[in-house]
């Protein structure tokens, strides 16, 4: 492989991370509002709802996280307003850069406070 195709391949991991970055934020806003609407809400039945729905949001979190260390494939899911088609999936491949690294800064700023987050939608 020559030095242009290494680069061009390690630009578009970089950008694989950073849009795996961006779900772990788009999971994260979800989770708010749903705590936010757990806290409005007088339905006993509609926060149970919302408490799996967290505990499923937390879980895409994990996994993101956990491509972010080891590598693999993360599935985005877009929900479009056009006629007949309600979503769109993407993949994307990613692969960790060989820092000598265990642990994604991600996770480790992020799993202490997921497990919080899990406590609390129970």
């Amino acid at each position: 492989m020559n030095i242009n195709e290494e680069l061009d391949e390690r630009l578009e991991n970089a950008e694989v991370r950073n849009k795996i970055g961006e779900a772990i934020l788009g999971h994260l806003s979800t989770v708010e509002s749903m705590f936010y609407k757990i806290a409005l809400s007088k339905n006993n039945a509609l926060s149970e709802v919302l408490r799996k729905d967290i505990n499923i949001e937390i879980g895409h979190v994990k996994h993101n996280l956990a491509v972010l260390e080891n590598g693999g494939v993360v599935s985005i899911t877009r929900k479009l307003n056009i006629a007949n088609v309600e979503n769109y999936t993407l993949s994307y491949s990613y692969y960790p850069e060989n820092t000598g690294d265990t642990l994604a800064i991600e996770s480790i700023d992020l799993l202490p406070k997921l497990t919080e987050l899990e406590k609390k939608g129970k």
